[in-house]
């Protein structure tokens, strides 16, 4: 089930990241943005800026709108 969609410029925020996913108590985010999808030290960044225990893709618009 979605729980929130969020869209945003910065991707994975920090602050907002940690309170949301504690609040709605989320356990997946899926960032959809084709440069950080094909920048493995952008990629690499995002997974530093997720909370533990949280997973994580990065995919493009498209691969996302598969989902």
């Amino acid at each position: 089930m979605i729980k929130l969609v969020r869209i945003d410029y910065r991707l994975l925020h920090g602050q907002v990241v940690f309170a949301w996913t504690r609040a709605l108590d989320i356990d997946h985010i899926i960032v959809a943005n084709a440069n950080a999808a094909g920048d493995a030290f952008v990629s690499m960044s995002l997974s530093l800026a997720k909370p533990a225990g949280v997973s994580l893709d990065i995919i493009t618009v498209e691969q996302a709108a598969e989902k």
